[in-house]
């Protein structure tokens, strides 16, 4: 069974996760994310997901941005996965659609700071799509064989009916 993307749950994530992340991952676990091109400044919390039925439902996370504990720690080979609200909760990626080719996108750890480079944006449909659709808009979600930074949020501002990936490469 593929899962399918189908959003985002309204409630927290566990907090026994943030813990057993902190454990997992040690000094490596993101805990600031800054975009300095759109005013973005804001406390990461590690988030995971579930499935129901045969769609996987991620975590909220709430006023923050989440780091998906299921991907990369930032500055290692793989995929970072970081994802937030554009449009509720403190919308936290409200100009997520400014962001352009070249921008500086930081992400603080306990050990340092990684920095990367936007390299591209895109939007895909999320509702109203076919399961081969759903499986080509989970890669984003991957595990790559490369050193990546994904940013995830729902779009446009007054309908989650899409989403925009964009993918950074280290500076």
């Amino acid at each position: 069974m593929t899962a399918a993307l189908s959003g985002f749950v309204s409630q927290p994530p566990d907090p026994g996760l943030a813990s057993l992340a902190a454990s997992a991952i040690g000094p490596n676990l993101p805990t600031q994310l800054r975009i300095a091109a759109i005013g973005v400044d804001t406390p990461i919390v590690s988030v995971g997901w579930h499935l129901e039925g045969d769609s996987a439902v991620y975590d909220s996370p709430g006023y923050a941005a989440g780091f998906l504990v299921s991907s990369a720690p930032p500055g290692t080979v793989g995929n970072t996965v970081i994802y937030g609200h554009n449009n509720i909760l403190g919308e936290v990626f409200r100009r997520f659609s400014e962001l352009k080719a070249g921008d500086l996108v930081e992400v603080s750890t306990s050990a340092q700071v990684w920095r990367y480079v936007v390299e591209s944006a895109t939007i895909f449909q999320e509702a109203g799509i076919t399961p081969d659709q759903r499986a080509a808009n989970l890669a984003y979600f991957n595990p790559t064989s490369d050193v990546r930074l994904t940013l995830l949020i729902c779009w446009p501002y007054t309908d989650n009916s899409h989403r925009v990936a964009v993918v950074a490469k280290p500076a």
